[in-house]
Parts: structure tokens; sequence; C-alpha cells
């Protein structure tokens, strides 16, 4: 197991990248970006090494509990820390996978495989990357990678705390009821099926729903993750009293 190539086209970008540049997380510039991503590589290292000694597991510390230290550090600084913490959690995952397929650590209140880690890390790397990079050719590439549409249903699904998450989503907007279809070229459906007990995504082939939002692989990607790219056409067939509605759902999520 090596950094993905998602994890190495994001470090190029990096390098780049003006600190105090904003993103696409609204509330995150590029030095608060870094430092999401180096606070979470921590976390999943501190977490698999825990499991891997036979240590007892803990909860997963929340953003605003381990983001603020590496925040508050100069940015060269902050970015030798990126370095570091990522090469913990790529040694831990390499002894975690050495293990075999069943091996586990708690993340999130689930268990994580090694290869799930690793499909996480690249969705992460990928969607980041778009936040800082924008519509580039290296980005349409990296997000339509249909294992990362996969997952982001999988984890969407099974993480109700996250407010990316279909219930989370519905519940923001104040949707009781609503089927939404996420169409892309040459790929199956995604849907989001919102009811007043709960909601999910699925997978699925020809679906139908309230409302059909047709676009490219990639952009659905990043509407799954919450992110609505400024200028980028998206069509929408639904009766027009549901299109606000379906914004709220589909694009109220973006951190």
């Amino acid at each position: 197991m090596d950094f993905p190539r998602e994890s190495w086209e994001l470090m190029k970008t990096l390098a780049e990248a003006d600190p105090a540049a904003p993103t696409a997380c609204s509330r995150w510039t590029v030095h608060d970006l870094v430092a999401h991503l180096a606070a979470g590589a921590k976390e999943n290292a501190d977490l698999m090494e825990d499991a891997l000694a036979g240590r007892p597991t803990r909860a997963t510390r929340p953003f605003a509990e381990r983001e603020p230290a590496f925040v508050a550090l100069p940015d060269d600084e902050l970015r030798h820390e990126l370095i570091h913490q990522s090469s913990r959690k790529l040694a831990a995952l390499q002894e975690l996978s050495a293990k075999g397929t069943d091996a586990t650590y708690q993340f999130t209140g689930r268990p994580f495989t090694a290869a799930l880690a690793d499909t996480h890390a690249r969705s992460e790397a990928a969607i980041h990357r778009w936040d800082i990079a924008g519509d580039d050719e290296t980005s349409m590439e990296l997000l339509a990678a249909p294992e990362l549409t996969a997952h982001a249903v999988e984890i969407l699904n099974t993480l109700p705390m996250l407010c990316e998450a279909p219930y989370s989503r519905a519940r923001a907007a104040q949707v009781d009821e609503l089927r939404i279809v996420l169409r892309a070229r040459d790929v199956p459906d995604v849907v989001m099926d919102i009811a007043a007990d709960g909601a999910r995504f699925d997978i699925t082939d020809s679906a139908d729903g309230d409302a059909v939002v047709e676009t490219d692989a990639a952009h659905r990607l990043l509407a799954l993750w919450g992110r609505h790219p400024k200028g980028h056409a998206v069509t929408v067939t639904a009766d027009p009293k549901l299109w606000s509605s379906v914004a709220e759902v589909l694009w109220k999520a973006t951190p």
C-alpha cells in the first residue's frame, strides 16, 4: 500500500497554493484545509496504532477538538506536520493491511478496514484538491472514479452525524418527503430517498423520482458531498415548486 495518486495530486496542488487563499469550503482558507487534513491523519494514525497495539478503543475526537492546535501552527510547520502525520497513517495502514482483510480499527463510530480507509483517503484528497484547484482536468478525472461515488454512498449512509449525510440534510432543509435522482451519463443512478422516518442514498439503474438532477460523474460526487461549483451547468427536471427544496437538500451541506 502506497500513497494513492489522489494524495500526490493534492500535495502538488498544496505546494503551489497560497495559505491565505480561500477554498470552496466557505469557512476555510488553504491553511485551514491543511490543518483539517493533518489533524485527520493524526487521528487515524493514533486510532490505528492503538488497535494494532491491542490498546482499548476510544471515541474519535471531533473536528473542534483535534484541529485548533494545527490551525495555530505557522504554515511551514503545518505543512511538515501534514507530511509527518500522513506518513504515520500510511505506515499504520500498511501494518493493518498485513493483518488481513478482516482487520479493522474504530473510526467515527464504525469499523474501518485498511481498504476502506484507503478509499476514504482517496476520496478526501480528490475532493479537497478540487476545493483548491477547481474544475481542472485532473480534478475531473479523479472525481469521476466510480468507486469514489460508491464510497460516498456507503459512508454517508452509515455516518449520520455528518452534515452531508442524507438525513442530516433533510432535517436542515426541513424536507420530510422527496426522492431525488442524481444522474450522470453511462453510470448507474444515485437516488436520495427522503421519508418522514429517515433518508438514505442508493445506487440503482434507471431510477425515477420527484426530481432528476443531471450532471457529469465528477460533479455528481461533489453534489453528494454538498458542493455546487459556481457556473457549472446542472439540469433539474422537476415541478418548479420543488426546485428550492432540491437545492436546499443537495447544496446547503458544504462545510
